[in-house]
């Protein structure tokens, strides 16, 4: 576990690139949002578990560990470069959902740990496995070894010890806990020989003993290759690692189930807040209803929806002093029987049935203004108080329908650009004899049935839609507001006035 200059340059690494993940974090203009401290906080902690990882594992005297084959030393800093550079996007703010960022970082941490302990245990369970083996060829290796240091000048003892040393050399290595008793006896002898090399007979008695202790020794070596050895000792290192293992991925769900359950609500809760004080009241809807009854979110989706109903009460009110009054009765409407606003729409309708007129939309830079013919329950039908311009009923004599005519093509297509997308999107299609159509003219039917006849009194005559008994012919009101029922040529340029059906929900 000592701190060698590879580990030191390592570890210098390490923190150059933290630090360089603070600045650009902390000195840049960043949101800090829940991704940026997700980000910044996975990051951190691949930081220090690299850190850990350069003094606790990586010792220059192991074996080179691995993990698949992949070295632990290279998956230890592609972990950490990985984690870095993911880190670095999502403190920017690149991805905007939080939950996929959070099991990606999850991911990536839970199996750089489940490599780390995995080559833990494999290289533990490869060094005791190498430590068996030694203990277990120990014996000869150590026969060999005292037999080497005994001297002697009699010739024939130490040919013999020489000739003793080859057997040894030559026996099984490999020894089995069944002959533990007659290697000890063994090695006994041996030490007694060393002991007694000075007396020749002593010494060639003991020399004859050790040879057959060690034919029987070879004999029961053959016997025994087929019996498995005792167990050693039950090893439990593994069970740490899976504890460990545990821990970890329990610490992480604990962190993970924080962030879900308080942090990331919380960070959430607080921006639908600053959203309802900045009078944005939808958005912190949105964001409190997903919250689902976080805090006390369900009373603040209440509190929000009646801000809307004070805030929307307060510009209906607006719309009605400045005289918006079709701006007004869309507002009232939407607010139900909220304190007033049905007699304000009560109100605004009984003003514009007498000869008021109120503008929408704009022709040829100037403003329309609008009379109220008939009113509804959601529905507003309006006429154009004078013409907007002059035009042909039809462009060429012939027969021709209203829906077939110039002047009701013209009222559909390029008079519509007198509409802005949202009032336009407010004009209710309407049946016009058998046509969808959103701006029509009236047909004679319509001008019997108006009470108030002094809407029909304009600036010139003007058409309406009905034909004349003469097929190239098509009634016309006059200035005055009489109905001309013999009409006129569909080619003589008249006055137009367009009505329109407002939507007042």
């Amino acid at each position: 576990m000592g701190f060698n200059k590879k580990k030191g340059i390592s570890a210098v690494a390490v923190l150059l690139v933290l630090g360089v993940f603070n600045a650009i974090a902390f000195l840049l203009p960043l949101e800090h949002t829940i991704t940026f401290w997700m980000g910044y906080g996975f990051s951190t902690l691949s930081a220090f578990i690299m850190l850990a990882s350069l003094v606790f594992l990586f010792n220059s005297d192991d074996k080179e560990q691995s993990f698949l084959r992949l070295p632990i030393v290279k998956l230890a800093w592609g972990y950490f470069v990985i984690q870095t550079l993911l880190g670095i996007i999502e403190i920017t703010n690149f991805f905007a959902a939080y939950l996929p960022i959070l099991i990606i970082n999850c991911c990536l941490t839970g199996v750089y740990i489940v490599a780390i302990l995995g080559s833990k245990v494999v290289g533990e369970a490869i060094e005791k496995q190498d430590a068996q083996v030694a203990e277990k060829i120990y014996f000869i290796n150590n026969i060999q070894v005292l037999l080497s240091g005994i001297k002697t000048a009699d010739v024939e003892t130490a040919s013999k010890i020489s000739m003793l040393s080859e057997d040894f050399k030559y026996s099984d290595p490999m020894s089995h806990s069944m002959l533990t008793e007659l290697e000890k006896q063994i090695e006994a002898k041996v030490i007694t020989l060393k002991s007694e090399i000075a007396d020749t007979e002593k010494a060639l008695v003991n020399i004859e003993c050790i040879s057959d202790l060690l034919k029987e020794r070879n004999q029961k070596c053959k016997l025994l290759k087929t019996v498995k050895d005792a167990k050693p000792q039950k090893d439990n290192s593994g069970a740490k690692y899976v504890a460990t293992t545990l821990g970890v991925f329990g610490a992480i769900a604990l962190v993970v189930l924080i962030a879900l359950c308080v942090i990331i609500p919380k960070n959430q809760y607080d921006v639908a807040i600053a959203l309802y004080e900045a009078d944005l009241f939808e958005e912190a809807i949105v964001i409190f209803e997903n919250l689902d009854g976080f805090s006390n979110s369900e009373i603040m989706i209440d509190t929000c929806k009646k801000s809307i109903i004070e805030r929307d009460y307060t510009m209906a009110e607006s719309y009605f002093n400045k005289q918006n009054y079709i701006e007004a009765i869309m507002v009232y409407a939407s607010l139900g029987d909220f304190r007033d606003s049905k007699q304000k729409i009560e109100q605004i309708q009984n003003r514009l049935t007498t000869e008021d007129v109120f503008y929408y939309g704009s022709y040829e830079n100037k403003s329309i203004a609008w009379q109220v013919i008939e009113t509804k329950e959601d529905k507003m039908l309006l006429i154009a108080k004078d013409s907007v311009c002059e035009l042909p009923y039809n462009d060429e004599i012939k027969n021709v329908d209203w829906n077939d005519s110039s002047l009701g093509f013209w009222l559909n297509n390029e008079f519509m650009t007198a509409f802005s997308v949202e009032q336009s999107s407010d004009m209710i299609e309407t049946d016009v004899d058998g046509n969808k159509c959103k701006v029509f003219l009236l047909s004679d039917e319509d001008i019997s049935n108006i009470e108030n006849k002094k809407i029909l009194i304009s600036d010139k005559d003007w058409w309406i839609r009905t034909k004349a008994e003469d097929g190239t012919k098509a009634m016309f009101v006059s200035n005055t507001g009489k109905l001309s029922k013999f009409g006129d040529e569909v080619v003589r340029s008249k006055g137009v006035r367009p009505c329109i059906w407002l939507d007042l929900k």
